[in-house]
């Protein structure tokens, strides 16, 4: 089982480096110009990584991905790590990871291989259905998909229900020193996983604020 990877990047130099850090992975890596998204194609990938030293270059592709019904996730790759970037990554459903850090981007393609090496079954949680290996939550109604950082924060919550999820915790699921304030990217984050439960109608289920501490997620009587 190989995991499927489309890099759409205009970079050369840093091409020939991601093709040797795949090298001796499960993982098929192809990579393309950011001219060249093939829309009809793009459920054939697992993960999709968009680089460009300047998140300008690459902020149009990422909206189009955006748009799509995704079953990938999307790690950006840039230098260009603003604030409003970042923030505009997570408003997307996208991991941000700086581009000159080859240590961190090894340890991105590390990760993404060790996802084959195991299947974690789907959490039950009173209506909802956490699927980690699939990057997705779901109810009755309808599937969301997550990002990978969504995915791996998800995973914090379910892990230990009704128990404090401190910030400190959150902060090993992201990249050091990609995240300034994690508080503050951690917000982001919680709120979009709120607007998921709501959206797939999870009465039962709520992201609990513990101010200056962390969160939890409850299961409540409805």
């Amino acid at each position: 089982m190989e995991l499927n990877l489309l890099v759409l990047s205009d970079e050369n130099a840093i091409n020939k480096k991601l093709d040797y850090l795949v090298t001796g992975l499960n993982i098929s890596l192809e990579i393309r110009s950011h001219n060249n998204i093939i829309n009809n194609r793009l459920y054939c990938y697992d993960i999709i990584c968009l680089i460009d030293d300047k998140f300008s270059r690459i902020e149009e592709s990422l909206f189009k991905l955006s748009e799509r019904s995704k079953s990938y996730g999307v790690i950006i790759f840039t230098n260009d790590l603003s604030k409003p970037n970042i923030l505009r990554c997570l408003e997307l459903g996208a991991d941000i990871v700086n581009l000159n850090d080859f240590e961190v981007i090894s340890k991105q393609f590390e990760v993404m291989n060790e996802r084959l090496d195991y299947y974690v079954c789907p959490v039950y949680l009173g209506d909802l259905v956490f699927d980690s290996n699939a990057n997705s939550i779901s109810s009755q109604e309808k599937t969301i998909s997550l990002s990978p950082f969504e995915t791996r924060l998800m995973k914090l919550f379910v892990e230990d229900v009704g128990e404090l999820v401190p910030f400190h915790s959150v902060s090993k699921c992201m990249d050091e020193g990609e995240y300034p304030d994690v508080k503050e990217y951690t917000k982001v984050y919680v709120h979009k996983l709120r607007k998921a439960l709501k959206q797939l109608n999870c009465k039962d289920l709520e992201i609990v604020n513990h101010y200056g501490k962390g969160y939890s997620l409850e299961l409540i009587e409805v």
